[in-house]
């Protein structure tokens, strides 16, 4: 019973109302919203990556860490403790994207158990929450480019965390691996030993030496691996083990500088493809105003 039997011209009703095509299956027409859900699981997927990006700067102005700094422009005063920040922005952006998944997540629970046909309960009350969603998306969007526009990152005290904390580990099990002819199986264990030792000597990963590396090497390979001073400071160095990462899509400043260009040129495509589909929705409503005219 989807269709009619009038010949009626759908080119046409595409044509007044702006849209990109026909759907030709009529009853997919009547019967589902799959556009509604398509949009939300766009606007989940935003969410989710602009909550993940908030969490991350929400730990990183804590006091703990400092390694950003938030203006007072964005930042909420405590209402029982005069000295403390509080991230409201980062908070916001956090507990809106929870609104937009579960206004996914009522919709598809909604429309999954219902007859495919027009229904008020799959087609009218599953998007009851998704018109929030749409309006909270775009808001959101706006938060999180204040966010990151605003907040300060602390160069010194990111570079003294990253020299100290163990994070180039890796990279020294890489160089055994390079240099000393170990397997990373064994540089594994080596790398994993020296940091244990420096750890309960309370030193940091800037604070490793040859000596260390070759007790380490001689308890877990029976044999020191005499690797370069020079070797050793380089592969713990934070700065040169992110240039070394210039593989596609990693962290090298070249390639960071290379990807942002790209990601540049496709924002400025969507952009214009959203300029054109703009000026289609006008061009539509001036043919459909002129056609109701004509007709009246």
């Amino acid at each position: 019973m989807t269709g009619t039997s009038f010949p009626i011209d759908r080119d046409l009703t595409t044509s007044l109302l702006g849209f990109d095509g026909v759907i030709e299956h009529t009853k997919d027409c009547a019967a589902s919203r799959d556009y509604a859900l398509e949009l939300l699981a766009v606007c989940v997927q935003m969410a989710v990556t602009w909550s993940r990006l908030a969490q991350d700067f929400y730990t990183m102005v804590m006091h703990e860490f400092q390694t950003l700094e938030l203006p007072d422009r964005v930042a909420g005063t405590s209402s029982i403790m005069p000295q403390k920040k509080n991230p409201v922005v980062m908070e916001h952006l956090k507990g809106k994207s929870a609104l937009v998944l579960g206004a996914y997540v009522a919709a598809a629970t909604a429309m999954r158990a219902t007859s495919f046909s027009n229904t008020i309960d799959g087609n009218r009350e599953s998007l009851t929450l998704a018109w929030d969603a749409f309006n909270e998306s775009p808001n959101c969007l706006k938060l999180a480019t204040i966010m990151v526009d605003a907040a300060q990152p602390n160069r010194a005290r990111m570079l003294s965390l990253a020299e100290r904390n163990f994070s180039t580990a890796t990279d020294l099990a890489d160089a055994m691996v390079r240099e000393s002819g170990l397997s990373f199986r064994d540089a594994h264990h080596v790398a994993g030993s020296v940091v244990r030792m420096a750890m309960d000597q309370g030193l940091g990963a800037n604070d490793i030496t040859s000596a260390m590396i070759d007790q380490a090497a001689r308890e877990v390979v029976g044999t020191p691996l005499g690797m370069a001073p020079a070797t050793i400071a380089s592969c713990l160095d934070p700065t040169q083990v992110v240039v070394a990462r210039r593989t596609v899509g990693g962290p090298a400043p070249q390639e960071v500088r290379r990807r942002a260009g790209e990601l540049r040129k496709t924002l400025a495509a969507a952009q214009a493809t959203q300029v054109r589909g703009r000026g289609r929705l006008a061009a539509a409503e001036q043919r459909l105003q002129a056609a109701m005219r004509e007709v009246a």
